[in-house]
């Protein structure tokens, strides 16, 4: 999932389901990526289930894009956890 809050005003990405799931010599397994400034866009309902990682150098990873002009903003994670199907 990337680019988000590339513009003010987009839409949000939610209930994405990755299930049973091989991640082999990837440099990334899986990746949520923004720019570093407002919007009205979000991300939720993200859930992963069996997943594996043989290889990646980052398993997952949620990340704020640099080199941007400095916001006053900040990454509001309300709920990250594992859930067994």
């Amino acid at each position: 999932i990337g680019s988000l809050a590339k513009d003010l005003k987009e839409e949000g990405v939610q209930n994405i389901t990755v299930k049973k799931t091989i991640f082999l010599g990837t440099q990334n397994g899986l990746r949520i990526k923004s720019w570093s400034r407002p919007s009205t866009g979000f991300v939720q309902g993200i859930r992963l289930f069996e997943l594996d990682w043989t290889g990646p150098e980052t398993g997952w990873g949620i990340g704020l894009e640099k080199g941007i002009e400095p916001v006053d903003s900040r990454t509001d994670i309300d709920r990250l956890n594992q859930e067994k199907d």
